[in-house]
């Protein structure tokens, strides 16, 4: 079956902002321009894909936004990833933070019922608090679990 490309106006979300393209199949670059993230040679964009993974466009990678599904993208002005596991879970991440609230959304659970801890090897976890962030720039990639209120006993 061929899909067909249209000229026509598509809707995608980016950073939860409503964008309008001017076509189904453009750029990562004419993504970031669109969404007013300039220059974009200084942003990274990932397409939120159906299983919370976030997938690194580069920026003259095309995408074909021809689906009836709205896209959603999200964008970092950094120039690098981050390693990150979620509940066992690997993800790429494009800022030297992450808040409590992303953390959550990557966890695939109810940002009212749960809490977010970063594992500390040798050490007591720590509690990601709501509205708090915590630091990927150590030497490895750091690892995170979710559990159900305030204990820290994980969903694994």
């Amino acid at each position: 079956m061929m899909t067909t490309h249209t000229t026509e106006p598509v809707v995608v979300v980016v950073d939860l902002q409503k964008v309008v393209l001017p076509k189904s199949k453009v750029t990562a670059e004419e993504i970031l321009i669109a969404a007013e993230r300039v220059p974009a040679a200084e942003f990274q964009i990932a397409q939120v894909l159906k299983n919370r993974q976030r997938a690194l466009l580069r920026l003259n990678q095309e995408v074909d936004l021809s689906s009836m599904e709205v896209e959603r993208f999200q964008t970092w002005k950094s120039d690098r990833t981050f390693r990150l596991f979620v509940d066992d879970v690997q993800f790429d991440w494009g800022s030297v933070s992450i808040s409590a609230e992303d953390l959550k959304e990557l966890a695939g659970v109810d940002p009212a019922t749960f809490d977010v801890w970063q594992e500390v090897v040798g050490g007591d976890d720590h509690l990601i608090a709501t509205g708090k962030s915590a630091s990927l720039d150590g030497k490895d990639a750091e690892r995170f679990f979710s559990a159900r209120g305030a204990t820290t006993e994980g969903r694994r």
